[in-house]
């Protein structure tokens, strides 16, 4: 397996060989990322091996002869239930705050991929109702981030969240097609046995998690804002 540079060619130009890139296989201990990393080997290729498990990619290096990473994102769990808290439907809190109880958003929101192979973006959303502005928008998404970081998710909000990752999770796995496709996501991001703990991992996170995780990843440091306007 061989990545490459492109290169444009005109005509009758001189031709410039490739240049070979150095290049990492994530998911390396999956089922799939294994047999890349010993066909890579034996095509003379020296991939830089990553993955979830440290001591799994680690074993699978020292075979090969090559070197490793590990990215261990053992949040991923918490920020997919804060992200059901905050956007779940219509009892989430962005919803309930901003577009039922004040009116202040048409819709709101906010998203986090489990199923990213690195560390994801967590996106939050507004779309503001007829006068008002992106920017009391901002402020009010920003005071959300700011009570998850000092002030504990109610009980009842953490059963619902789990309880509404666990039935999305069975759904998903009502036909063959979307079962396969299931494994596949679980594959891509490390094996697909990662599916038989995931609920598992779901309901074993708790209220100081999810302040924990807000704390680490919704610092201000690390935010982007951006404000989409109609053309006038």
């Amino acid at each position: 397996m061989e990545l490459w540079t492109s290169r444009a060619l005109a005509r009758g130009a001189a031709y410039a060989p490739p240049m070979a890139l150095p290049w990492l296989l994530y998911g390396a201990t999956g089922y799939t990322g294994e047999l890349i990393a010993r066909r890579a080997v034996a095509a003379g290729e020296r991939p830089v091996l990553a993955g979830r498990r440290a001591v799994a990619v680690g074993a699978l290096a020292a075979e090969l002869g090559l070197e490793s990473r590990a990215f261990d994102l053992h949040d991923a769990p918490a920020l997919e239930v804060l992200s059901t808290i905050l956007a779940g439907g219509r009892a989430s809190r962005l919803y309930r705050d901003l577009v039922y109880q004040r009116q202040l958003a048409l819709e709101a929101g906010g998203d986090y991929s489990y199923f990213a192979i690195d560390p994801n973006l967590f996106w939050f959303w507004a779309t503001p109702m007829p006068g008002q502005t992106a920017e009391t928008l901002e402020k009010e998404l920003i005071a959300h981030m700011d009570r998850l970081k000092s002030e504990p998710v109610t009980e009842e909000e953490l059963a619902r969240a789990k309880n509404q990752i666990e039935a999305a999770m069975v759904f998903q796995e009502d036909s063959i097609h979307r079962r396969a496709s299931l494994l596949a996501r679980f594959e891509v991001i490390g094996g697909f046995t990662l599916k038989d703990s995931f609920i598992a991992r779901i309901r074993a996170v708790t209220a100081a998690d999810l302040t924990r995780v807000a704390s680490t990843w919704f610092a201000p440091d690390k935010k982007s804002i951006g404000i989409l306007q109609p053309k006038e």
